[in-house]
């Protein structure tokens, strides 16, 4: 059923190959470009965009009704609507981020040799 033949295992050459030492030095470029990763988002990111994302949100005041003179309207919302406002400012705002253009001009000449450069040169368009 099997075959005649012996199975050798090749061991390889004598001695230390390195395989093993850029193993571990990828692993650690991989761990410090994580950590890095990691810093900027939760710490520079934040800085950078929370203005951004401030500069959207419109206080809106709402007239007081005709019935209810001299009554803080704001006062009669209950906690869940006040909650719902919230989100729905939130939601406005992420949706305004996703929606509306970046003020990225990127030009035909800029693509066509990202292309070429991410192709190593085997497409031209």
């Amino acid at each position: 059923m099997g075959s005649a033949k012996e199975i050798h295992h090749d061991p390889g050459a004598e001695g230390e190959s390195g395989e093993g030492d850029a193993v571990i030095v990828k692993f650690c470029f991989m761990y410090l470009i994580t950590f890095a990763v990691l810093v900027y988002e939760r710490f520079l990111r934040n800085r950078d965009t929370g203005a951004e994302a401030n500069a959207g949100v419109v206080q809106v005041v709402a007239a007081p009704e005709e019935g209810k003179e001299g009554k803080d309207v704001e006062a009669d919302k209950t906690a869940e609507q006040e909650q719902q406002d919230e989100e729905a400012r939130a939601d406005a705002i992420a949706q305004a981020k996703w929606t509306e253009p970046d003020g990225d001009k990127t030009t035909d000449n800029f693509r066509d040799n990202f292309i070429r450069a991410a192709s190593c040169n085997t497409l031209s368009i």
